[in-house]
């Protein structure tokens, strides 16, 4: 229990936090949760502490060198400094794309773990009311921090999946519903077809889904309720389908758009046809084995057959859907400054639903390597924080390149952002181009290198199965 939660949290929400902890030994899945939690802080933590070392070593070698030390020394420091550098930024790299890798495997429990606590702290204390209250106000607690801090903390990412909301869901939405007249922003969480298959990079089930299910508990037991989530849709088109009796008129959106649904996961879609066409092909060879075709026979069990339909299928998926990810940012169709609470309550869009965009702000995040890659960039606005999403014009290695110029190296500055809107299940931003107050400028290379890499595994798997082998 933090002295933040003591402070800002009422005895009787405390009392449903303190029993959602207590759902989960019930329940038993601590023990799965806390060991891999436990597992996920050694390659963070490598992480940390090698982007630390490699920074305060740097302003060591700059700034305060002791002036006893004789010169050979000072001239043989930088190079030694500048090789550990390099070792930290691969090292660290690897690292954290290895602690992403080890989350994805629990994302589903930890989610599903969120709705049987809920569930269990409301059965225990009987105030769905008071959870409610407690999400809210650590939701907005996270997001202040992150304000306030000018960063994420280290604490907060590593140690996310055991929060009670997720730190990357509660930096926008934290920061808004601070304000009255709120419940709209909760619109696309409670209301869009799509958001089961978005959510599944989340520690955390949507925030809306969560508010709405202990709306519906506390209208169970003829409580008042601390939301008005009856009504929060009530605008949206006359003829989509109305739930529930008549006193919660929930209002879902309209029906999927498989097409549309398709689009946005062509990739991975891409990857399950070419495993069907691998499949197909293998059949034949198996037929073609069985009736003594030997000319096709070799089809039969061939891995670099497989393989390379899954590499031609993924590049396939993600030509189709670039042009619809990043149409061109036109000055007509640009929305400069815009409400972001108006741009959550919209219930319908996808990521794949481009919207160009330019806002202006101070820009958030971690200093120095450990943001290298641009983990932890956060526009914060006059009207609540954004994440951003960059990838340099060099691809990966441009983001491990000493001397290039990142959006890390703007870390408190007022900077004006342009790309393209995406809403998920965490609302981001796409940079296309990045502005600071003096002229300073970062351009992302994420459409082209969209496009390269789609070639290069097109080719690759082309090859594969021209060849034979990978």
């Amino acid at each position: 229990m933090s002295q933040g939660l003591l402070d800002n949290l009422a005895e009787d929400e405390i009392a449903t936090i303190y029993a959602r902890e207590i759902s989960h030994i019930k329940t038993g899945d601590f023990r799965l949760m806390s060991m891999a939690n436990l597992m996920l802080q050694i390659p963070y933590t490598i992480y940390w502490q090698l982007t630390f070392w490699a920074d305060w070593l740097l302003d060591f070698g700059n700034n305060r060198l002791p002036k006893f030390l004789p010169e050979f020394i000072k001239s043989f420091l930088p190079i030694l400094v500048s090789i550990f550098r390099v070792f930290a930024a691969v090292i660290s790299t690897l690292s954290y794309g290895l602690y992403w890798l080890l989350k994805l495997p629990i994302l589903w429990l930890s989610r599903r773990r969120v709705y049987y606590s809920d569930r269990l702290a409301c059965n225990l204390t009987g105030n769905p009311n008071g959870l409610t209250r407690a999400i809210l106000k650590i939701t907005i607690g996270m997001a202040n921090d992150v304000a306030n801090q000018g960063k994420t903390r280290n604490l907060l990412e590593s140690f996310e999946m055991l929060m009670p909301v997720g730190i990357n869901q509660a930096i926008t939405t934290g920061s808004i519903i601070s304000s009255s007249g709120f419940e709209s922003i909760l619109n696309w969480d409670i209301f869009n077809p799509y958001r089961r298959w978005l959510e599944i990079n989340n520690s955390h089930p949507l925030l809306g889904d969560r508010l709405q299910k202990l709306y519906l508990y506390a209208n169970f037991w003829k409580l008042e309720t601390e939301l008005d989530l009856g009504k929060i849709n009530t605008n949206l088109n006359s003829k989509n389908q109305v739930y529930g009796n008549k006193k919660d008129n929930f209002i879902t959106s309209e029906k999927i758009d498989f097409q549309k649904l398709l689009l946005q996961g062509a990739p991975f879609f891409g990857i399950l046809i070419g495993l069907i066409f691998a499949g197909l092909l293998w059949l034949i060879g198996g037929i073609s084995s069985a009736v003594g075709i030997w000319r096709l026979d070799w089809l039969w069990g061939d891995i670099s057959i497989l393989v390379g339909c899954l590499a031609i299928g993924f590049s396939i998926g993600i030509l189709m859907r670039i042009n619809h990810f990043f149409p061109d940012i036109k000055p007509t169709k640009l929305l400069q400054h815009p409400n972001l609470a108006e741009l959550l309550s919209t219930p319908d869009p996808l990521p794949l639903d481009s919207q160009p965009i330019k806002l202006e702000g101070q820009l958030l995040g971690k200093r120095g390597m450990s943001n290298w890659l641009g983990q932890d960039l956060i526009l914060q606005t006059t009207k609540g924080l954004i994440k951003l999403h960059y990838s340099s014009q060099w691809g990966p290695i441009g983001n491990l390149w000493p001397k290039t110029t990142r959006p890390s190296d703007f870390v408190g500055k007022l900077i004006t952002v342009t790309g393209w809107w995406r809403r998920g299940a965490t609302p981001w931003i796409d940079i296309d181009h990045l502005q600071a107050d003096r002229g300073k400028a970062s351009q992302s290379g994420h459409p082209i290198w969209s496009t390269i890499v789609a070639f290069s595994v097109a080719i690759w798997g082309a090859y594969m199965v021209y060849v034979g082998r990978f």
